[in-house]
């Protein structure tokens, strides 16, 4: 499903994920698939998001080397597991739902 989304549907998903990022206070926040690959970011370069959503979906325990501060929650959308990893305040139930409903085709 994800591959789907279009370029203009990407950029809506970054500005949704960015307000939702401010107004839960952290300083960074991605979308990523279950594989770890980057839908929307906010707070960072492309290539610091990236990384982040390679973490993102990480069972690993925290003491590996992965981005301080960084809290991730699962959602599904049409059976398909996705991941908002947030660093500075973890995501929310409602974060993730108002994310899932943009993910909606």
């Amino acid at each position: 499903m994800w591959e789907r989304v279009r370029m203009s549907d990407s950029r809506n998903l970054d500005r949704t994920l960015e307000a939702l990022a401010r107004r839960s206070g952290a300083a960074r926040a991605v979308v990523a698939t279950h594989d770890g690959l980057l839908l929307a970011g906010s707070g960072a370069s492309r290539s610091e998001l990236e990384e982040l959503a390679a973490y993102a979906p990480s069972q690993l325990p925290t003491r590996v080397e992965r981005p301080a501060g960084l809290v991730a929650r699962r959602f599904e959308v049409e059976g398909e597991r996705f991941y908002v990893a947030m660093i500075g305040q973890k995501p929310s139930a409602e974060v993730a739902a108002e994310l899932a409903q943009r993910l909606l085709p």
